[in-house]
């Protein structure tokens, strides 16, 4: 009912894959009788969920100032999360002409820390526990090397290694790709605006 989707970088064809792979899931783990009712119920509140995300523009487009001139975006994440991070770095790429690479959290840690030493960088992090933990530990030596921080996560952290926070709302895990994935698209969206580019459109004159 919504019609072709326009704007180069794909996001709501991602979203609505997700959410497909998801009930599909669903229904199939229902078929082997097991219980997904709580599961069902959470998937509802993701819409709601979301359009509070979207409410909160200003703090994206203030956090956007601050990364607009960064040329180098790594985007952390563990778990089910780490694909995220993946499509979080492409879509900035896509819509803000930044290079942008989305790794799992061990991935950073054992070699991509080693050669970013003295340059202009920023680290975004989106994970869960178990692998939230060990994601701040990559922060925090971030930070030390000069990267400029985000933490996208559902708990309450403060630190003096975080630069920018934003709290999602809590979900387990197989959902909390939704909420994370959203202010991920955002950020991408008013770094591309703040850099003067049409977010809708991919730079083919580079």
């Amino acid at each position: 009912p919504l019609g072709q989707e326009i704007p180069a970088p794909k996001t709501r064809s991602t979203f609505v894959n997700m959410m497909a792979i998801t009930l599909l899931s669903i229904k199939l783990s229902e078929m082997y009788g097991y219980d997904s009712s709580e599961l069902m119920k959470e998937c509802k509140e993701i819409p709601d969920l979301i359009e509070s995300q979207i409410k909160e523009e200003n703090f994206f487009k203030e956090l956007s100032e601050k990364y607009k001139d960064i040329e180098n975006l790594y985007f952390v994440g563990g778990g089910l999360n780490y694909p995220i991070a993946k499509e979080g770095a492409l879509k900035i790429k896509e819509a803000g002409s930044v290079h942008a690479e989305g790794f799992e959290v061990e991935e950073v840690a054992h070699g991509r820390i080693s050669v970013i030493y003295n340059k202009p960088f920023g680290v975004i992090l989106a994970s869960k526990e178990p692998s939230l933990s060990r994601g701040l530990e990559i922060l925090k030596a971030s930070k030390t090397v000069g990267a400029r921080t985000f933490l996208i996560s559902d708990k309450e952290i403060n630190e003096d290694f975080i630069d920018d926070k934003f709290k999602i709302p809590e979900l387990g895990e197989e959902l909390s790709t939704f909420v994370t994935l959203m202010p991920l698209y955002m950020f991408s969206y008013f770094v591309s605006v703040k850099r003067g580019l049409n977010p809708d459109l991919i730079r083919m004159d580079l």
